[in-house]
């Protein structure tokens, strides 16, 4: 039986394991460089940088992510205690919840003037959780607010792409290099099950929960950094390159006046 106390505590305080709220994304909207290439009416080069930024963010909130699923059961002992760990299966939902919203970009849709679509999709969004989430709490029980709340995630991350795809006037394909990006979800899932059962075998051992923590996502972390640092770093790469050639321009209008100021004071190299 689960017990209701850690299902309320994980279905209300699940695990943010993300860049969003560790605070380690590349924060597009300081650079303003898409909404610029949105306003000169140059959205084959905002795609472009949407489609690195995508990837950017797919493989760092990914790995963050899958370590935490890796070691799920220890993480939620870590976070609350033992008592709590009968609702595994809802933490494990929302770190899945988590790693969806790196779709969920609305950049995009506000340099180009839609904020109309963009509240459209939020406010059906949240009508869709309410609806589900009392009709999947009637026919699952209380797992079932956790799984509303994945399906809507699912739903409105690809109601974003697509609109964006549209404001960019280019094929949702055209965000994603879907061989690596099929290559990278085979390595994390495979990696992910493998050190599941790992962790599974390490607290039959008695191993200290935190040792297993430790010691599965630290496995979990190199592993996927070692197969994808390269990629990661030369996306980086290119997007601190294309940030460069626009606050290079002679024409410094692209910019707005203080934002110019402030990058040049703390980059003295354009002042050459």
């Amino acid at each position: 039986a689960v017990h209701p106390s850690a299902v309320s505590e994980a279905y209300l305080f699940p695990p943010r394991p993300t860049l969003w709220h560790l605070g380690l994304q590349v924060d597009f909207q300081a650079f303003d460089v898409p909404t610029k290439y949105i306003s000169d009416h140059n959205k084959k080069r905002a795609s472009e940088l949407y489609k690195i930024f995508l990837e950017i963010t797919y493989i760092s909130t990914g790995i963050l992510c899958c370590a935490a699923m890796s070691a799920a059961p220890q993480l939620m002992k870590l976070l609350y205690s033992n008592k709590y760990t009968d609702g595994i299966a809802i933490f494990a939902i929302y770190i899945l919840v988590d790693l969806l919203r790196f779709t969920n970009i609305t950049l995009v849709l506000s340099a180009a003037g839609k904020t109309k679509t963009l509240m459209m999709v939020g406010l059906g969004s949240v009508i869709c959780n309410l609806i589900l989430n009392t009709l999947f709490y009637s026919w699952l029980g209380l797992i079932g607010p956790a799984i509303a709340t994945l399906t809507v995630t699912a739903i409105s991350g690809c109601l974003m792409i697509y609109f964006n795809s549209r404001a960019l006037e280019c094929k949702i394909t055209d965000f994603f290099d879907l061989k690596y990006l099929s290559l990278f979800a085979a390595e994390s899932i495979v990696l992910t099950v493998a050190l599941s059962f790992f962790s599974r075998w390490l607290d039959k051992m008695d191993v200290h929960y935190f040792v297993i923590l430790v010691l599965v996502a630290g496995l979990y972390g190199i592993t996927m950094l070692a197969l994808n640092f390269k990629r990661f770093w030369k996306a980086l790469k290119k997007v601190n390159r294309k940030t460069e050639l626009i606050l290079r321009q002679k024409d410094h209008n692209l910019l707005p006046l203080r934002q110019c100021q402030r990058k040049i004071l703390f980059q003295p190299k354009y002042l050459k």
